[in-house]
């Protein structure tokens, strides 16, 4: 998990999370001394592993330190990453095996990722849409996804270009075009709080090196991608006939 001077729904992500996982990394990236504080006590009181980043150097650099750090401990087959401002729903990790466990085609699969949704205001969270085990999708974010160590080791690890917006993309289009695919399982929810505002100027900067990167994959579309649906609204709408 990266985290950069988060809220007070920090512990909470954290003590959802701790139950799934057989060890957590959280990598600091460079926070101010009061929120390092309270990442520091919450560490001590939960037991788990901090890395202090000196400095931030984006979100990509971040998960990687996160990753080579996992990556010592030989017996994981399988790594996630986090949002600071994410929560898994209970039984996250036994519905990401099992999607993976209903795949014919499992040797092939280098991700699997969770169902993302955001909280409402309420704090009502949004149930499943179906009841599918999973479905293929061509990208899918990094918070909440299983990456395979083998996917990891043969690919690489996040292109550390990006400094925060679309380092999934990237990597998930470099995965497809090593011939791996990618797994989303509506049964395991991964909620949003978006307590982090991202910034339009690196919105802009790696949205730029993502097309001088991939524009001719992007361009060719997304072969999942229902037909009927508006390719110009991110509201699921039908396309005018």
């Amino acid at each position: 998990m990266v985290v950069y001077n988060p809220d007070s729904t920090l512990e909470e992500n954290i003590r959802a999370l701790l139950p799934e996982v057989a060890n957590l990394i959280v990598v600091d990236n460079a926070s101010e001394p009061s929120s390092r504080s309270v990442i520091a006590t919450l560490a001590a009181a939960c037991n788990f592993e901090v890395i202090w980043n000196k400095e931030n150097a984006g979100l990509a650099a971040a998960l990687n330190t996160g990753i080579r750090r996992a990556l010592l401990g030989k017996d994981y087959a399988w790594i996630a990453t986090f949002d600071q401002d994410s929560r898994v729903s209970a039984g996250f990790a036994k519905s990401m095996l099992a999607a993976y466990l209903a795949c014919p085609f499992r040797d092939q699969v280098a991700l699997i990722a969770p169902r993302h949704v955001l909280a409402s205001p309420r704090g009502e969270e949004q149930a499943p849409v179906d009841d599918a085990l999973f479905k293929e999708v061509t990208v899918t974010l990094q918070s909440g996804s299983l990456f395979s160590r083998l996917a990891l080791t043969d690919v690489g690890l996040f292109d550390e270009s990006f400094f925060i917006d679309y380092v999934d993309f990237e990597f998930c289009l470099r995965l497809r075009k090593r011939g791996l695919r990618i797994l989303s399982t509506p049964r395991a929810l991964l909620v949003h709080h978006e307590s982090i505002s991202r910034q339009n100027y690196y919105d802009m900067i790696d949205r730029m090196l993502l097309l001088d990167l991939w524009e001719s994959a992007i361009e060719r579309g997304d072969p999942f991608y229902n037909h009927n649906l508006n390719l110009e609204r991110g509201d699921y709408s039908r396309r005018s006939a």
